[in-house]
């Protein structure tokens, strides 16, 4: 079995979080390096428009570069290097990037400064073994340029990062928290619509060739689906009602004739001499023909049942009468088993009188057929307010695995028998088919349970309302 749709849902979720999460720090890790200088870059741009602008009498490239060096967390000496264009360089960077300069072929960029001071560019160039974010702007008739070392903008990254971290770390629960709700939430959203879709199916009955999925009450994605379910019932349909025209058919066409050819026999066995080989050749072709007979006419019950068509004739039953006498006959019939009954309640149920006798011959048929010689068949039956309670318990030769509710289903044979002296050809799968139909058709339940004593209990609720 497959685990939970919920909790896949969730893992898919929680999978997508981490690798979109995953994927923008690495885009950020390793594309974001032009973007990273250039906000550095603008901020830079903003403090240097505020000290050209400041009320001095003279500006020099030392002080300048000392003011913007405090504007930058943990700038180190020569990391920063400020000089005018007409101005000797001072030291071997500014020689280095006065080269770079010269070259030309820089890619100029305006900043908007934002303090009254415009025409500030920045370019990024290599200048020795560095690379160098590089502010100019026109200042009293010459130039100045600003270059820093891209490892301090990167060294200001790291630290940003590592705060950005700190807080998702103190957030993580509640990320996953809020994860969780919204796996949750989706996972209602997209099982809700399959719970409605599977509870139409459940209501589609057989019986009825009108009813199907209705496509405009579904999303359209699920159409295709549905009309592949209405086309498959169709077809079940079909067959269904094939089959049971079939049974129902072939039992009628073959009781005429199985009733002449018993009548033939009988009459060849009362003109045979007594005891002699043909009269009991005939008689148990007599014994095959009363037993095609009796299937024909279960047949013919369960189409019935399975049309629809099951005439009841509701009336009160006493039950415990109509158990009563016929487990006195089975004590006649069967002195080596112990026939027990447990009643409680006036045991009256509203049912098809000659349905109810059929119910319990077949069940005592079977307790009795596949019993041990010595066994035991044992009644239970109580009542409450709405319904009529019954289990039959016995002993039984047969072995308990494979004793489910397949013995419910029509010519299923348990044929894993602990008694040599039962025969696998005899009986037909049919009556505990019957006893389901006949237990359905009155509104009631029927089930089977097993025990560790090796004994087997069919258990029968029954309504006890005129209504039902």
């Amino acid at each position: 079995m497959k685990s939970s749709f919920r909790l896949h849902v969730f893992l898919v979720a929680l999978l997508c979080a981490l690798t979109v999460i995953f994927s923008m720090r690495m885009i950020a890790r390793y594309s974001g390096d032009e973007p990273l200088l250039n906000y550095f870059s603008s901020a830079l741009a903003r403090h240097l428009a505020k000290e050209l602008v400041a009320p001095v009498d003279a500006l020099s490239a030392k002080q300048l570069q000392a003011n913007l060096e405090k504007s930058i967390d943990g700038i180190e000496v020569g990391e920063m290097e400020v000089f005018f264009q007409s101005a000797p360089p001072a030291n071997e960077n500014q020689k280095n990037l006065k080269d770079a300069l010269a070259k030309g072929a820089l890619a100029w960029e305006k900043l908007d400064a934002s303090q009254g001071v415009a025409g500030i560019e920045s370019a990024t160039l290599r200048a020795g073994p560095h690379r160098w974010k590089v502010l100019q702007t026109p200042f009293k008739g010459d130039a100045i340029f600003v270059a820093t070392k891209s490892e301090v903008f990167r060294r200001n990254y790291d630290n940003i990062v590592a705060v950005r971290d700190s807080i998702l770390k103190i957030t993580g629960p509640f990320l996953l928290v809020a994860l969780l709700l919204a796996t949750f939430a989706i996972s209602y959203a997209a099982s809700k619509p399959i719970g409605n879709l599977q509870k139409a199916f459940t209501q589609i009955h057989l019986h009825s060739s009108s009813e199907h999925i209705n496509t405009a009450t579904n999303y359209r994605e699920f159409a295709e689906f549905i009309k592949y379910f209405n086309a498959l019932i169709d077809r079940f349909r079909e067959s269904y009602t094939q089959a049971s025209r079939f049974s129902s058919d072939a039992a009628h066409e073959l009781r005429t004739p199985l009733t002449i050819i018993r009548g033939h026999l009988q009459r060849l066995i009362n003109q045979s001499p007594d005891r002699s080989d043909t009269q009991m050749q005939l008689s148990l072709v007599a014994e095959e023909v009363d037993r095609i007979i009796s299937i024909t006419n279960k047949l013919l019950f369960l189409s019935q049942a399975d049309s629809g068509h099951l005439a009841l004739t509701k009336t009160p039953v006493h039950c415990k009468d109509m158990a009563g006498q016929m487990m006195d006959d089975l004590r006649s019939f069967s002195p080596n088993l112990v026939l027990t009954s447990a009643w409680s309640g006036s045991a009256v149920v509203w049912a098809d009188r000659d349905l109810m006798y059929q119910l319990l011959s077949n069940l005592f048929a079977n307790a009795i057929k596949y019993n041990d010689a010595r066994g035991e068949v044992e009644l239970k039956a109580h009542e409450d307010k709405h319904a009529f309670h019954f289990s039959l318990s016995n002993t039984t030769s047969l072995t308990l695995d494979g004793l489910d509710e397949r013995v419910f289903e029509r010519f299923y044979r348990h044929l894993d028998m602990g008694n040599p002296s039962l025969s696998t050809g005899s009986g037909s799968g049919l009556g505990l088919s019957l006893c389901k139909e006949i237990v359905l058709a009155h509104g009631g339940q029927i089930g089977i349970r097993t025990h560790a004593d090796n004994r087997v209990t069919i258990d029968i609720d029954l309504p006890r309302s005129p209504e039902t």
